[in-house]
């Protein structure tokens, strides 16, 4: 409601109706604000001292005091800068303790805030490579960060259900596209991080809410994740090619493509107890290499 504008910046909702009045009809004592949102007198004060503190009215320097609300523009730029500076602040704090280290636990995330900070920020902490499974809401909203992680060198692969243009990084369109989004009522995410991290989430059909979330940084399950992501990753690509028509020669440039995240020796797969990789493992082919072992 209109009155409640102001409450997810912190403000009451007195403030916020004491707020809106005098936007509408400034200047006015604040007795005449108190008939017109029919509050309390000595409420409707305290808000109007509380609304001065926080630099949103401006009261005049007589006995008057008229009360005139400062225009909403400028107010809101008070607000933003205010919480710049808070951040900064808190940053700066916490910046100081160190965080203990990630365990093997899988974890909860129940706001679509929540998903997204951490999708960004497991491709901010990537340092070899990326694979990502996106329904096209959640594609539109991690594309720069995305295209970001790959610009720093990452190796980045996304299975998406839409045509779709992301520099630096390998991109391959669901053969199933169609039957998928029309079988699926929420939007996906599927994310792995280095095999280190991993990250799935089912958002409401709009993609304003979580219907289901989890996070591990477990490295067994982030690269068993990782594995399956490859291999999904694999097929389409097969299967789009075949279904194309294409050449063998354009066969064979997708499989070297697939390859190289076969190859991967990621730092959740360093963590895992595995033997040392025999040369053996490894087989030449006229368009690249291709990896025996499996991931």
């Amino acid at each position: 409601m209109l009155h409640d504008a102001l409450i997810p910046l912190g403000f009451t909702e007195l403030e916020s109706a004491a707020y809106l009045f005098l936007l509408r009809d400034s200047p006015a004592t604040g007795y005449r604000v108190a008939q017109g949102i029919r509050r309390p007198v000595a409420n409707t004060y305290k808000a109007i001292e509380s609304l001065r503190a926080k630099g949103a009215v401006v009261v005049e320097n007589s006995e008057r005091k008229l009360v005139r609300a400062v225009p909403a523009n400028e107010l809101l730029r008070q607000i933003e800068s205010d919480f710049v500076r808070r951040r900064k602040r808190a940053a700066l704090t916490l910046s100081a303790i160190s965080a203990r280290p990630d365990d093997d636990a899988v974890y909860r995330l129940d706001s679509i805030e929540q998903v997204y900070e951490r999708c960004r920020a497991m491709l901010r902490r990537a340092t070899e490579v990326v694979l990502l499974d996106l329904f096209p809401a959640p594609l539109q909203v991690l594309a720069r960060d995305i295209e970001a992680c790959a610009a720093r060198g990452v190796m980045v692969a996304i299975h998406v259900y839409e045509q779709a243009k992301l520099r630096g990084v390998d991109v391959v369109v669901s053969p199933r596209a169609s039957a998928v989004l029309d079988r699926w009522s929420g939007q996906w995410i599927n994310i792995a991080r280095d095999s280190a991290e991993h990250l799935v989430a089912l958002l409401s059909p709009d993609a304003s809410s979580v219907e289901h979330a989890t996070w591990t940084a477990s490295p067994f399950l982030s690269h068993i994740a990782y594995s399956g992501l490859v291999g999904e990753i694999s097929a389409a690509a097969l299967q789009r090619t075949i279904a194309e028509k294409r050449m063998t020669r354009d066969l064979r440039g997708v499989l070297s493509r697939i390859a190289r995240y076969n190859d991967v020796s990621s730092a959740g797969m360093r963590a895992l107890p595995m033997k040392p990789r025999p040369k053996s493992a490894r087989l030449s082919t006229r368009a690249g290499t291709v990896s025996r072992r499996r991931t």
